[in-house]
């Protein structure tokens, strides 16, 4: 058996089904992600990473593997949840929501953007609604108003003293922009990821060391504190993917 397939078999017969069986809600829509190694949900919470990452996972299967209808059906009811509870009206989307779809955490996690992005740019690919589209662009809109400050008025950090950059943006930035299908032009997509795969190799590789920086300064620079030390290896593999 080849790593191909040891992979795939993996991935159809054990990855998928787990998810398919354990995961989805049917009471309230969305997915749940806390499951245990007995396979019970240990906690309702609903996570918007998650819910989105579900959501383009179940429509890239569909996608790119297999036409088949169930995982279309998952994806669809993952993107129903998420456009109705997911965010406040003009797609601010919050971090967590109760198993109901109340809201929990508010928006200030520019990750919850990114994700959402990516889940309905796939959604939108497999079924052509516009109203992913119109979620989707106008999500993207804030997400480019928040790239300077991605925290906005819930960031922590007194403003001034210690600005540093962080590299988890330019990366997923860099995956967001080769998803989108044909929601951007070619060449405003190609300029786009370009200019993050730059941005991380400029000022976020550190050669001396041989390692990506979490953390670093405004001119791209190394810094001697508790954040400029930090070094994440899963950040470097999914950049590594991404580019």
């Amino acid at each position: 058996m080849t790593y191909a397939d040891l992979y795939k078999n993996e991935l159809l017969q054990e990855v998928i089904p787990f998810w398919e069986h354990y995961s989805i809600d049917t009471k309230y829509g969305g997915f749940f992600s806390c499951i245990d190694n007995q396979n019970k949900v240990f906690d309702t919470d609903k996570f918007m990473w998650l819910q989105c990452r579900q959501i383009w996972m179940f429509a890239t299967l569909y996608d790119e593997l297999e036409q088949n209808k169930k995982w279309l059906s998952i994806a669809e009811g993952g993107a129903e949840f998420i456009l109705k509870y997911g965010h406040d009206g003009v797609f601010n989307w919050y971090f967590s929501l109760t198993q109901n779809g109340s809201p929990l955490i508010a928006p200030y996690n520019i990750f919850s953007y990114t994700f959402a992005c990516l889940s309905l740019a796939k959604m939108y690919k497999i079924t052509n609604e516009e109203r992913y589209k119109k979620a989707c662009l106008k999500t993207l809109e804030h997400i480019h108003q928040r790239e300077e400050n991605p925290k906005g008025k819930w960031n922590k950090s007194v403003e001034g003293t210690r600005p540093l950059k962080n590299f988890a943006l330019p990366m997923i930035l860099c995956n967001l922009y080769n998803e989108m299908g044909s929601l951007l032009p070619e060449q405003t997509k190609k300029e786009k990821a370009t200019s993050c795969v730059n941005e991380i190799f400029d000022q976020f590789w550190d050669s001396e060391r041989g390692i990506i920086l979490e953390n670093v300064t405004l001119e791209g620079q190394f810094s001697d504190t508790f954040e400029g030390r930090l070094f994440n290896p899963g950040h470097g593999l999914e950049a590594i993917w991404f580019i």
